[in-house]
């Protein structure tokens, strides 16, 4: 995964263990995008991987959009303090 710090909310590479009929195990990768389960295919596999990093970075930019618009929303009650000051 990525050695960049990230918000606790960001989609983390994660893995699904299943147990088949026949006894054979196998390993799949997902992550979870704003409450959404999108498979990545099989755990360990180099596209996947490929996938959840696209995803991620995509997520990367929709949240700094979100920040940074959260730091020039004006609200009627800063407004209030301002005039009292």
């Amino acid at each position: 995964m990525s050695s960049t710090n990230q918000p606790e909310s960001a989609p983390r590479y994660l893995k699904n263990t299943v147990r088949r009929k026949d006894g054979r195990i196998d390993h799949y990768a997902y992550t979870y995008v704003d409450g959404q389960r999108r498979s990545l295919g099989r755990h360990g596999d180099p596209k996947g991987f490929q996938r959840f990093n696209a995803i991620l970075a995509e997520w990367n930019v929709r949240h700094d959009e979100r920040e940074s618009a959260n730091q020039y929303t004006i609200t009627v009650a800063g407004q209030i303090g301002r005039a009292h000051v």
